[in-house]
């Protein structure tokens, strides 16, 4: 508890240097379209946090984008993502030394994670891909993640295994100089890919979308039961 108390404080501090110095950029790429019709959300399952009110559900399609791919896990073992058939998966590119937007996402991610509710847990998976692959090894993605509350696994690779994936969803990143002791940084999209059972691509949430509206987009692709 405590180290984690001491990473957030100095989380705090990173992410208001990276107000000034821009350090993660926000996703202006052409996926983060959405549709913008509203739905019903299906009712909460038992023992979920209700939605906020007026939350409508987002329409939910299929994208031309994504598929199948292989890259490294946290626990250092190959991973693909036909493993997760028959789970959602809600897919981010981002990166460790993140100052902002990544654990802003993680954050929205958790509360969403509350919001669905205990027995969705196992349903709904987290894959947090890096775009860091000069320092984001297995081990550090497992430790980074461990400070959120999400069912999550941690990607990593090369340049050369990481960048086609990045192409697969239409997602982009630059490494940038910071031009700071702290060393360089990594401008990348925001864009939150919501997956079905099936490996495809069903809606695009922006970075700025609230968690109720994450939670209703998965709870779409849940059973009725979860």
């Amino acid at each position: 508890m405590i180290r984690k108390i001491a990473f957030f404080s100095a989380l705090s501090g990173l992410i208001l240097a990276a107000a000034l110095a821009q350090g993660c950029s926000k996703d202006k790429a052409g996926t983060e379209a959405r549709d913008q019709s509203s739905g019903s959300a299906a009712p909460a399952s038992a023992g979920a946090a209700a939605p906020q009110q007026g939350t409508a559900a987002p329409a939910l399609q299929k994208y031309d984008i994504g598929g199948n791919f292989t890259l490294t896990d946290q626990n250092g073992q190959p991973f693909q993502l036909s493993q997760l058939q028959g789970k959602v998966a809600l897919l981010y590119f981002g990166y460790t030394l993140c100052p902002d937007a990544c654990p802003a996402t993680l954050a929205r991610l958790t509360r969403a994670y509350k919001l669905l509710g205990p027995q969705a847990r196992n349903d709904v998976v987290t894959v947090f891909i890096s775009v860091d692959s000069g320092r984001d090894k297995p081990q550090k993605m497992k430790e980074y993640l461990d400070y959120f509350d999400v069912n999550a696994v941690g990607l990593t690779g090369t340049k050369s295994q990481i960048d086609p994936v990045v192409a697969k969803y239409g997602a982009r990143y630059e490494i940038t100089d910071s031009g700071s002791a702290a060393g360089y940084l990594v401008n990348h999209s925001t864009s939150l890919y919501l997956i079905d059972q099936h490996g495809e691509v069903r809606y695009v949430f922006k970075h700025k979308d609230p968690p109720e509206l994450i939670a209703a987009g998965v709870r779409q692709l849940l059973p009725a039961t979860s």
